[in-house]
């Protein structure tokens, strides 16, 4: 009996060892295809300022909004990138999607033939006209009207790029006054009378006035063809042109699906459809 047991015992270690190296070389094959998983994705940057809110901000230690939760859902869909968030001044994105440190901007961009020379635009993420701020009883019903007049603005925008072509071309009747301020405080500065006016777009002044609870503003449409109304992502002119098609291509899908607008009513509380281009 006593060599019966001893065979048996060594034939149950050489089972267990044979098992242990069997599991052993499994685990480390499943890790290095892991490996490969993980590092087959190509980081991509994206430039964002986390101003203006509700496209860009941060709650906590959270960064949200509409074009951040967007490009979040888009990252999910395309399995050879990884998107990371990259957080700096509004005019050092352009500055590094000339360099090559971003790959993408993600900060609500209005179009601009400035931009057009520069930089691939991606379909358009959302309808976002631009409107005029101004103070209840001014008069003001659109850009003939604002001869005289002095507003803010920030350096480097699509609004700014409107105002000063407007400008160019009438003689330079609006007092333009360029401030590093936020749009809380810039429309602040319509209600209480230290401007005229302000130029920003209408998801912008929605959100503003609806959480500083401004009732002493109107918020006026602006009828311009030759505005484009839509935001849009950046690319460098040289970008990855599969990046560009890819994110492209899930825009064009998010619109059709329903993603697009759920992330739109979360964040802008309505659904601005975008043009097609």
């Amino acid at each position: 009996m006593k060599k019966i047991s001893k065979i048996a015992l060594s034939l149950l270690a050489v089972a267990t060892v044979t098992s242990l190296a069997s599991c052993g070389k499994q685990s480390k094959s499943d890790s290095t295809k892991a490996s490969q998983d993980t590092t087959k994705a190509k980081t991509i940057l994206v430039g964002t300022s986390l101003a203006p809110k509700p496209f860009t901000y941060k709650e906590g230690d959270t960064i949200k909004g509409y074009d951040i939760d967007l490009l979040r859902a888009i990252d999910k869909k395309l399995p050879d990138y990884k998107f990371k968030f990259e957080v700096t001044e509004f005019t050092s994105i352009l500055t590094d999607l000339d360099t090559g440190r971003v790959q993408i901007g993600a900060n609500n961009f209005g179009y601009t033939d400035e931009r057009a020379q520069k930089y691939t635009f991606s379909k358009p993420v959302v309808k976002n006209p631009l409107v005029l701020v101004v103070k209840k009883g001014s008069g003001i019903k659109g850009f003939a009207d604002l001869a005289g007049k002095t507003t803010t603005t920030g350096a480097g925008t699509n609004y700014t790029a409107v105002l000063e072509k407007y400008n160019a071309a009438h003689g330079n009747k609006i007092k333009i006054n360029y401030t590093e301020a936020d749009w809380a405080k810039r429309l602040l500065e319509v209600e209480d009378g230290a401007v005229d006016f302000t130029l920003t777009d209408d998801l912008i002044a929605a959100d503003v006035v609806k959480n500083q609870k401004l009732d002493k503003v109107d918020v006026v449409q602006i009828t311009d063809d030759s505005i484009n109304p839509n935001s849009y992502f950046l690319f460098a002119k040289d970008a990855d042109k599969k990046l560009v098609s890819q994110v492209n291509a899930q825009i064009t899908a998010f619109k059709k699906d329903g993603t697009l607008e759920k992330i739109s009513k979360e964040y802008l509380g309505k659904y601005n459809a975008p043009d097609d281009k």
